[in-house]
């Protein structure tokens, strides 16, 4: 008998699972040790090798699970490899063969199961060829049920597999790691054995720039998302390309289109929230293009549970940081209106109490003067000397701080000038009573008093002269007063527009949110903080809404 017919008489009877062929090896020692021992071709034993894996992988166990030892094929390949004749063979099997990774690309759990427990098999043999540049691990965790099935069959192969000294982070064409791959293919299982692994690297980020922190946010796994903590997982990575984050990613998910907020259980969202302020991650990084932070944009979409539970509870929540228009936290704040926030804010030490608006230069007391003088007695506190131009509620705060009411501002004018021009008595009269310089005069060469003449207002011009009179009722339809009125109501709402995009314009909060929200935050701070917020009443200078009576 030559080889070639020795060859396929053997993998004939091996296949159909023939005792016949151990006997063969026996009657052809010879032969076998010339074409399969150890000073043989590799060629020609690479070859036979292939043909047993090829045996191997078409081995079909339905259940998928692992054989016991009885009858069966994977017995007679285990015999014939343990030959004494066919040591070689073994030899080259075990450690060169990529019969595992073909037992996976096929599907045949039970094959590689024997294959890596019974065998012993080396894993980090790569297919050169694999077009994936896929090694072992890969095909592994790619089996929805592998894992499962060791609870019902002694299936010991996913610790052997990655205790087996596998290169744990490989990366394949794509970039990913298995860690990773498993991800995104929707199979978690895999993911708290590899974890288990030493030398797991659960910060490598595939081609598309995201790590596996990120993919598990886009998934709501919140589960396994918190498992990564205690292998060092930067939450804090960024894609300077495109600003990619874990941040950005479940603000989009909070945020984003229906489809975005629905593709998994909103709860799992606001849950893995709630873990990133737990971690104490970075908000303070640019979350979009328009280099906004994680809690400006959460201050944009008005979701004030969720700037509240930042507020309360991020140790390093800077409210400096400008956007690339030259906005910040502080000031989005005064321009929203959000008193409550800057109520718990307020000893923040970056709290930019001399913020400057970048367009008009206006000072956060300005902002507040526009917005219902709000928080205008906690700046007035931190630092009385700053210029005023105000409503009602702000003279008189001001006033009481000893205001200089003879401030002229870059036309000249003064308080009293606008409190005349804008038609308001009462205004007139609380400026009066400090003694204010009537005598004054504009760029336009008026004093308050020449104004007062040609606006020719009695009940101005009485209080003029009398400041301590009683007011009498004002009419505030008078069309003057209106035109003027206008002229400032939308100076003011210009002043407190916020310098910031709207990046997620589908948003809209339902009752149903904010009942998980307040369920998911009750918990993590022990009291529910929600409160109504009203919009406040844009005011400015010594102006009021037109449809409005001062009192």
């Amino acid at each position: 008998m030559n080889y070639k017919t020795f060859e396929t008489e053997f993998l004939l009877l091996l296949k159909n699972g023939d005792t016949n062929c151990l006997k063969l090896i026996d009657e052809n020692k010879k032969i076998v040790e010339e074409y399969l021992g150890y000073h043989s071709d590799p060629k020609t034993l690479d070859k036979f090798v292939d043909y047993i894996g090829n045996i191997i992988v078409d081995i079909k166990n339905k259940k998928g699970l692992l054989i016991k030892k009885k009858n069966n094929n994977y017995e007679l390949i285990e015999d014939a490899l343990n030959h004494p004749s066919f040591g070689k063979v073994k030899g080259v099997f075990t450690n060169k063969s990529d019969v595992l990774i073909k037992a996976l690309k096929n599907d045949n759990k039970s094959a590689a199961n024997w294959l890596m427990t019974k065998m012993k098999i080396n894993p980090k043999v790569q297919d050169e060829n694999d077009k994936y540049g896929n090694n072992v691990l890969f095909y592994s965790v790619a089996c929805k049920d592998f894992i499962a099935n060791e609870i019902i069959s002694n299936n010991t192969y996913p610790r052997d597999l990655i205790d087996s000294g596998i290169y744990i982070n490989h990366s394949n064409h794509n970039g990913e790691t298995a860690l990773v791959y498993c991800i995104k293919k929707g199979n978690f299982r895999p993911i708290q054995y590899l974890l288990k692994n030493p030398s797991l690297d659960v910060n490598v980020a595939d081609s598309n720039g995201k790590t596996a922190a990120m993919y598990l946010v886009e998934k709501g796994n919140y589960f396994d998302f918190l498992s990564l903590h205690r292998k060092d997982c930067n939450y804090d990575y960024i894609n300077i390309n495109n600003y990619d984050s874990v941040l950005s990613i479940i603000l989009k998910k909070m945020y984003g289109t229906e489809q975005d907020r629905n593709s998994v259980p909103y709860k799992a969202f606001i849950q893995i929230f709630t873990v990133l302020v737990t971690y104490q991650v970075d908000f303070n990084n640019a979350v979009d293009t328009d280099e906004n932070t994680a809690f400006m944009a959460i201050l944009n979409v008005k979701d004030l549970d969720s700037a509240m539970l930042c507020a309360k509870h991020l140790r390093r929540l800077d409210l400096s940081v400008k956007n690339k228009y030259g906005e910040n936290a502080t000031s989005l704040c005064f321009k929203f209106g959000y008193p409550d926030i800057l109520n718990v804010v307020k000893e923040n030490p970056t709290f930019n109490y001399y913020y400057r608006d970048p367009v008009n230069q206006n000072t956060l007391l300005m902002l507040s003067v526009v917005n219902k003088c709000l928080f205008m007695k906690e700046l007035l506190e931190y630092d009385p000397n700053i210029i005023n131009e105000v409503n009602l509620k702000a003279v008189e705060i001001l006033l009481n701080y000893g205001i200089d009411v003879n401030h002229q501002d870059d036309l000249g004018n003064t308080a009293l000038h606008y409190a005349i021009e804008i038609n308001q008595p009462k205004l007139v009269q609380m400026i009066m009573k400090t003694n204010p310089k009537t005598n004054l005069m504009n760029k336009n060469n008026k004093t308050a008093i020449m104004l007062a003449n040609e606006i020719n207002n009695e009940e101005i011009l009485r209080i003029i002269n009398n400041p301590f009179d009683t007011i009498k009722t004002f009419n505030t339809n008078n069309n003057d007063h209106n035109e003027i009125l206008d002229k400032y109501c939308k100076e003011a709402q210009s002043y407190i527009t916020p310098y910031i995009n709207n990046n997620y314009p589908e948003y809209k909060c339902t009752k149903e949110m904010e009942k998980i929200k307040d369920e998911i935050y009750f918990r993590f701070v022990g009291t529910p903080f929600r409160k109504t917020i009203i919009n406040n009443i844009i005011i400015f200078l010594f102006s009021v809404n037109k449809h409005c009576k001062i009192e």
